[in-house]
């Protein structure tokens, strides 16, 4: 292979691997400390029924990304919201936006809750103090480093549900083997 081939063929992997890691990032940055502790469990406890929401996440993804982004772009839409707002009325716009906002604080109060139960286990310690110490220290790390700072943390995202994967495997295997 010549030197100029073999730096083609780099520069095409490289590219592959970054789309690829960028999808896969989108991907992961859908799961989070729930998943990462609830799934070894879940699989240890039961089976691995869990994963058919996991299957099921890429094609939802290929489905937005190849049919509902392109139909925005066309309508000149910027969100879900306004697309409702034009269709029907101002009042389904804010009961999507407000509905939309109670769902994000419940999901993030169970975000918060899930490694606050570890600490609880680990330390003996009050529930609620962990978990607003969590909070703090969720929102001073993201406010203190900005986007930089979350998307490093989304950087080591494939290597943990990697890691995950591995260990809900091997407990499941271990819990259906022996």
């Amino acid at each position: 292979m010549q030197p100029l081939d073999a730096a083609i063929v780099g520069v095409y992997r490289t590219a592959v691997f970054l789309v690829g890691s960028l999808f896969f990032r989108g991907l992961l940055s859908r799961l989070a400390a729930v998943s990462f502790l609830g799934a070894p469990g879940q699989a240890f406890k039961s089976d691995l029924r869990f994963l058919q929401y996991r299957l099921g996440t890429p094609i939802a993804i290929a489905v937005i990304g190849r049919v509902m982004l392109p139909f925005f772009y066309r309508i000149q839409v910027f969100s879900i919201y306004e697309y409702r707002e034009n269709r029907f009325d101002l009042r389904t716009r804010l009961a999507g936006g407000i509905e939309f906002f109670l769902l994000k604080l419940l999901y993030l109060a169970i975000i918060i809750y899930a490694p606050a139960l570890l600490f609880v286990e680990m330390t003996g310690t009050p529930v609620l103090p962990i978990a607003i110490a969590i909070a703090i220290f969720v929102t001073a790390y993201t406010s203190m480093g900005g986007a930089k700072a979350v998307i490093w943390t989304d950087t080591t995202l494939p290597s943990t549900s990697l890691a995950n994967t591995r260990s809900s495997t091997a407990s499941w295997a271990a819990r259906s083997f022996s």
